[in-house]
């Protein structure tokens, strides 16, 4: 820690002790006529609401259903939380209860309370996401719908409630600076869609007054050093909201300039280079992205535009974020917080997307409108009609690409309709040119839709990697726009059991585990012990293809070390190849795991080679693996934070003396023909690796070395560090791809001659 950090975690532990004594807080004076014709812009004026309303009800389907059915919900204290679905709180509300657990949070100074330990307070989510409050604009947009009373006496009853049963500093609910932020959004928001409503005129003062309490406590508590992440965020959108919207508060300016300055600062140290947020994790970039488009169109709104820089930081994470939405929900690499800025009932992987009908809106570029993405109500309030327009101006994207974030370390191999190119292919190549387009043996890219396969090679996580999992190497795949091979997503932050812990570690992700064990040590909820490093040997994109092959050292820990390698080769013929390597000078038990979506139906139809039967199309998985043992298990997904549903799991094991151990693997997703397809290793002669992949009377080979000793495998010669080869029904080689090679051979036959520098090579044959 430096001087500062010192001085500002002293500070903060001194407040909080006053704080807890009541020796000093904060008195502000109700409001007055004055703060009323000194306001700032909101992203609406209140006689655009009607036009507001019309226009939402005329796009969004069944909005004003859905609308009133929340809201006699919420009029019966039924709140629709998390992945939990709708909980009943009965007819007077326990604001310190956790409803899942039953656990009650004492009513004592807030500093006292360990918000983390769930034997004294339950979950605390679960506390807090009901006191963010998201429920009180519902109910306003339900008096704005039917101008129905119930609903803003019903609203006023539970803010008020809330104020008597919460007094500063007693409560869970003031433990954390950013749950004050998200319920200072949500009475913000109210009071906004209120504006027109005179009877609210008391509440309106009170919330305003309200409001400039909680800013004091944000400005004091700051998270500047104890979660400088979405939290730090979180609480800066909430003072840039309540400064410059109600300019006559007290301290006003400084909660406007202090929320600004952390804006820019988390969007200049906080976003990697390749537009990544920096936590690895999908959920939390969302977020943040969330967190800087509404701070951005408010400061727009108020004429303080952010500089360019800052429109530039959300523009790449637009762009990372509409990459892994090519080919349907995104997956949910890291943790999943459950929660949303706007409505927290978006909050399954299918929500995640929208950021971009936002993103495209307001920069109006095509890029962001993914196939899925779709006009949402908040970017309906967000940028009105003018906002519909410059959306409805660009058709759906009809494909995609292939993309790499080396930052981030997150690699996308994109196949199927309407498939791009990379602009900027990898090395030099030679006879590109087709004039003869060979039928791919594995069935055709174009018959499987949107599909793409998402590999991650990245760090564990940012800072403390809180936020972070153990699945270095591993993938998810995506067929024809839904997922196949999944992420598990978090389930949940604290509990009763390990549901945390399992939801984290390396067995619950597409990778290998070594001994049961996970590449990471779970250290705490929310940090890990010896984080494993990833070392990226090769990487090559290129218009024809996609090669990667990264190792890590997460199992060196072991006695005798591991070393697990991942190879991953993506030909865009409608499969993916992966190869895993694991080298060690003694015996361990290794284990390979797919883990499939939920109702997934999985047929093992002969050794090494498994069917699995998806929403809208079927996956094979075959394998080439000497002495594994397959099996077919049953483990657990996650659709939102507190909900997990079974799914099941390709699990192959073994028992390994020790030496270098493989297991290769196709994943499939083409055309009619499956049941013929076989996977065999084929004898090298050395410790290079290569198979053969046939399907009737035509074959593909794959053959994997170092980049500079000569292999020599079914009458293949090459130098290079891999070499891909199909070949028609009479033995003739009609592609070939190779990466980091010199020299191409077959059967006597040069493809590649010997080169200065080499690079990849692509090779049709013309006839």
């Amino acid at each position: 820690m430096g001087a500062e950090e010192l001085y500002s975690r002293f500070a903060q532990e001194l407040a909080k002790r006053i704080d807890s004594l009541g020796l000093l807080q904060p008195s502000f004076k109700p409001h007055t006529a004055q703060y009323s014709t000194e306001a700032g812009r909101f992203f609406f004026h209140k006689d655009d609401i009607p036009q507001r309303i019309r226009l939402i009800c005329g796009i969004i389907p069944n909005y004003d259903d859905n609308i009133l059915n929340q809201a006699e919900q919420i009029l019966d204290h039924q709140f629709s939380l998390l992945g939990y679905g709708v909980l009943d709180y009965g007819k007077d509300i326990d604001w310190q209860l956790d409803i899942v657990s039953g656990r009650c949070a004492p009513l004592k100074p807030w500093p006292k309370i360990g918000y983390l330990d769930f034997q004294q307070v339950g979950d605390s989510k679960v506390t807090w996401e009901l006191n963010r409050h998201q429920f009180l604009p519902t109910l306003a947009k339900a008096w704005l719908l039917t101008g129905d009373e119930r609903f803003v006496r019903k609203l006023e009853s539970l803010y008020y409630d809330w104020q008597r049963k919460n007094p500063y500093p007693l409560g869970i609910n003031w433990t954390s600076s950013l749950e004050v932020a998200f319920r200072s959004l949500s009475w913000v928001w109210t009071a906004q869609l209120l504006g027109g409503c005179g009877s609210t005129a008391k509440l309106r003062q009170d919330i305003m007054q309200a409001l400039a309490f909680n800013a004091w406590y944000i400005r004091r508590y700051l998270s500047t050093y104890f979660s400088p992440n979405t939290h730090l965020q979180g609480e800066a959108v909430a003072l840039y909201c309540i400064g410059t919207l109600f300019p006559s508060l007290p301290k006003a300016q400084d909660w406007s300039e202090t929320g600004w300055n952390v804006l820019l600062e988390h969007a200049l140290t906080k976003v990697l280079e390749d537009g990544a947020y920096f936590e690895q994790s999908t959920y939390y970039h969302v977020y943040a992205l969330d967190f800087f488009l509404h701070a951005r169109i408010l400061a727009e709104r108020n004429g303080k535009p952010f500089p360019a820089g800052f429109d530039d930081v959300v523009k790449k994470m637009l762009v990372h974020l509409a990459c892994l939405c090519q080919a349907g929900p995104p997956p949910r690499f890291g943790d999943d917080d459950g929660g949303r800025l706007f409505d927290g009932r978006r909050n399954r992987a299918e929500h995640l997307s929208d950021p971009l009908a936002i993103g495209a809106a307001l920069y109006q570029c095509a890029d962001f409108k993914q196939p899925g993405v779709q006009v949402t109500e908040e970017m309906l309030w967000l940028l009105g009609e003018e906002g519909l327009t410059a959306f409805a101006d660009f058709p759906t994207l009809a494909g995609g690409k292939s993309a790499r974030f080396d930052h981030a370390g997150l690699y996308i191999a994109y196949g199927g309709k309407g498939r791009g190119t990379m602009p900027e292919p990898v090395g030099p190549r030679s006879k590109t040119d087709s004039v003869l387009q060979t039928a791919p043996l594995c069935g055709d890219c174009r018959e499987i839709g949107r599909s793409q396969l998402v590999f991650d090679a990245g760090p564990l996580g940012g800072g403390s990697g809180g936020h972070g999992h153990a699945d270095a190497l591993s993938l998810t795949l995506n067929l024809n726009g839904k997922p196949a091979l999944v992420d598990p997503g978090a389930c949940n932050y604290v509990g009763p059991d390990s549901e945390r812990e399992y939801f984290r570690v390396t067995g619950a992700h597409n990778t290998v585990t070594v001994d049961g064990l996970s590449q990471a040590i779970p250290k705490t909820a929310f940090s890990w012990f010896q984080w494993p490093k990833v070392s990226l040997e090769t990487v090559a994109f290129t218009p024809e293809f996609e090669f990667i092959a990264a190792a890590h050292d997460g199992y060196t820990r072991c006695q005798p070390p591991v070393t697990h390698r991942r190879t991953l080769f993506a030909p865009h013929d409608g499969f993916w190849f992966v190869l895993d390597e694991l080298v060690s000078d003694g015996p361990h038990d290794y284990a390979l795991h797919w883990h499939l979506a939920p109702g997934a139906g999985v047929e093992q139809e002969a050794a090494g080679r498994w069917s699995v039967g998806l929403e809208e199309s079927k996956l094979y998985i075959i394998t080439a693996a000497d002495g594994w043992h397959p099996a077919v298990e049953s483990g657990w997904f996650s659709p939102a934070y507190g909900a997990k549903q079974a799914a099941p799991v390709v699990r192959l094991d073994k028992k390994s003396a020790g030496g270098k151990e493989a297991v290769a693997s196709i994943l499939w997703s083409g055309a009619a023909g499956a049941s013929a397809l076989t996977l065999a290793a084929l004898n090298t002669g050395h410790a290079h690796r290569a198979y053969r992949l046939g399907n009737g009377n035509v074959h593909s080979v794959f053959i994997l070395g170092d980049g500079f000793s000569a292999i020599t495998a079914d009458g293949w010669e090459t130098d290079g560090r891999f070499l891909y080869a199909m070949l028609d029904s009479d033995n003739r080689p009609s592609r070939i791809i190779a990466v980091h090679c010199n020299t191409v051979t077959y059967c006597g036959e040069t493809f590649c001659g010997a080169r200065e520098q080499p690079g990849t090579f692509v090779w049709r044959r013309e006839d």
